[in-house]
């Protein structure tokens, strides 16, 4: 439903659907936005809007001057005011600027001429002989007599320089001699390393393979030569070894009838653990030969036979080869 309204410009009556219209055309808009009176912030000059969000000065020149918030600033080099809108300008203009950056002229040390630069002689061949020409000095220290290399040297050696500026180092006691001794680590309870030995000496021990005494290095040792370490450790080879099964070939072939007379020794025992009674998937049991397949000798028919296989879980099987015994009702018949 349309809602009639007044135009405030042209005093005619219209008709529209926004509820909050006030205007009746375009035209009467931009006349009553022109017609408004306004007043620039900058130089107080009274126009006339015409744009939609309204203007806020009169001309470009005073937006401009607005926006940039000039402060007065003495310049460095001359001592004239100026008006600038950088924090960090230093200089009222370019000649100032240049002037300032000109190396200041100086008067050489030794010879009087005149140089424009920061140094303190004008030339190489005047700076060493003055430094030849300085007198001889007394060392603040050790009270020796030196001569100084430049002006400012007050030492006749970086030690007697270190013992002004570091640290005087603390002194310590030795904990096995009892001597006093100097660190600056707070750890260090030794002056030497024949005293930390001699104080850390361990009770001789017997060889474990020749017998013999000898000092240990550490808690572990238990060979006194690296010659008795390989010696003693060929007694854990073949039957000294506790895996020892009697010294024949471990085929991994287990004949062709292998995998079926897998699948019946799982299936006769309800792919149950017969030592620990845990039902598993086949993937997760072994079968186990009771009598070795090693006692056959490549009989693979008679290794293979269902009265000489088992099903375990892997724990149960890693148990029983390393010897763990099976019970007799575990054992199929």
């Amino acid at each position: 439903m349309p809602f009639q309204h007044t135009c405030p410009q042209c005093d005619k009556e219209f008709s529209s659907r926004a509820r909050n219209g006030k205007y009746c055309s375009r035209e009467c808009q931009t006349e009553a936005r022109q017609s408004l009176p306004r007043i620039c912030p900058q130089c107080g000059k009274e126009f006339a809007g015409h744009d939609k969000k309204g203007r806020k000065y009169c001309s470009p020149q005073c937006a401009t001057e607005s926006r940039h918030r000039y402060r007065s600033t003495v310049c460095q080099r001359c001592g004239k005011e100026f008006n600038t809108g950088k924090k960090t300008r230093k200089y009222c203009g370019q000649q100032c600027s240049a002037e300032s950056q000109r190396r200041p002229t100086r008067t050489c040390a030794h010879c009087g001429k005149t140089i424009p630069s920061y140094r303190k002689f004008c030339s190489h061949k005047c700076s060493t002989d003055a430094h030849k020409s300085l007198k001889p000095r007394i060392c603040i220290v050790c009270q020796k007599e030196y001569r100084p290399a430049h002006f400012a040297q007050k030492f006749c050696s970086s030690k007697c320089q270190g013992i002004t500026t570091r640290k005087p180092i603390p002194k310590r006691t030795c904990k096995h001699c009892g001597q006093p001794f100097y660190s600056r680590d707070k750890r260090q309870r030794f002056c030497s390393k024949e005293c930390f030995y001699a104080q850390n000496a361990r009770d001789p021990i017997t060889c474990v393979y020749c017998g013999t005494l000898f000092q240990p290095t550490h808690s572990k040792s238990k060979f006194c030569s690296p010659l008795c370490v390989r010696l003693g450790q060929k007694r854990f080879y073949g039957k000294g070894n506790h895996f020892w099964k009697g010294g024949h070939s471990q085929s991994p072939y287990y004949g062709p009838n292998w995998n079926l007379q897998r699948d019946r020794a799982l299936a006769r025992d309800n792919y149950t653990c017969q030592r620990c009674r845990a039902i598993l998937d086949s993937p997760d049991l072994d079968v186990h030969h009771i009598r070795p397949r090693v006692d056959f000798h490549g009989d693979w028919l008679s290794a293979n036979k269902m009265d000489n296989l088992i099903s375990f879980c892997h724990s149960c099987h890693r148990k029983v080869e390393q010897g763990a015994s099976i019970t007799l009702s575990a054992i199929p018949q």
